[in-house]
């Protein structure tokens, strides 16, 4: 019986973990847990997001808005063009789900060992810093979680303007908790820079007004995260999905109904087929 390369393990361990977020999207977090503990049975302690070979390089990426990016940035000049092979992640994507999970049950020790093992094997990941993030603001370990939102402070190529937005939303939901209301505020307004209008950021503008007009305090809300997401629409159409797919945009499981996964996989295709392999 031949032994699978560590390509091929990761692969059939990136579709435990697509499997664990379905179970996830339909509360059986039993399941979905025992799925990922396996996969991360499995993490190799020499692993590598970017391998390069002869004919360019071979990256392992989250989802398809991650590896749009890349290739945007290369595009624009800031990495030289080259052949890239997107290929499936799976052991800090299972590590970071289960840290999310464990959040979600509030167990959150179990929750920072494996944000932390995600963290060292891929240190580029926006989404862990964020996940790393809610757990030190629920162990109230605030002055942690704002320098991990801090991390976050560089367009780069596994960094987009929807990651910087977030990074200083988070910062300015820690810093009204921290009652620091005028960098709070500050850090709102950066975040307007990189997603003009978007309805969060100007809520807490507004609430830090209320808050300066003697206003009573509400309850801290932590930036979005992957339990506020309602994964029984499709994001695409906002349908009720009765089948479809689980994808990831930004570290973040959003459902999509079967048409417009296949839909949207057919014009990614036609658009961009020249530029790179989908998958190795």
């Amino acid at each position: 019986m031949s032994v699978p390369s560590k390509g091929d393990q990761e692969a059939a361990d990136a579709r435990k973990v697509d499997q664990a977020l379905e179970l996830l999207m339909a509360g059986n977090h039993k399941k979905a847990e025992r799925l990922l503990l396996e996969v991360t049975e499995n993490t190799p302690d020499d692993y590598q997001v970017v391998e390069e070979d002869a004919e360019g390089f071979d990256i392992k990426f989250w989802d398809q808005a991650s590896f749009m990016h890349y290739i945007a940035w290369m595009q624009a000049g800031h990495i030289p063009e080259t052949s890239i092979n997107w290929l499936p992640s799976a052991y800090p994507r299972a590590h970071y789900y289960l840290a999310f999970l464990y959040v979600k049950l509030k167990q959150y020790d179990s929750a920072w060992d494996h944000i932390t093992i995600a963290e060292k094997l891929e240190p580029t990941k926006p989404a862990i810093q964020f996940e790393g993030a809610q757990i030190l603001v629920h162990q109230k370990k605030l002055d942690e979680a704002l320098a991990r939102y801090r991390k976050v402070s560089d367009l780069g190529p596994f960094v987009s303007q929807r990651d910087l937005a977030v990074a200083r939303r988070g910062e300015g939901f820690v810093l009204i908790e921290m009652q620091e209301l005028d960098a709070a505020e500050s850090a709102f307004k950066k975040s307007l820079e990189f997603e003009p209008n978007n309805e969060i950021a100007m809520g807490e503008l507004q609430y830090i007004q209320h808050l300066r007009s003697g206003g009573e305090a509400a309850r801290m809300e932590s930036v979005a995260s992957q339990s506020e997401i309602d994964m029984t629409k499709c994001i695409v159409c906002e349908t009720h999905v009765e089948e479809g797919v689980v994808i990831q945009v930004k570290g973040i499981p959003l459902a999509i109904c079967q048409t417009c996964h296949d839909k949207m996989l057919q014009e990614t295709a036609a658009k961009e087929k020249k530029w790179w392999q989908f998958w190795k």
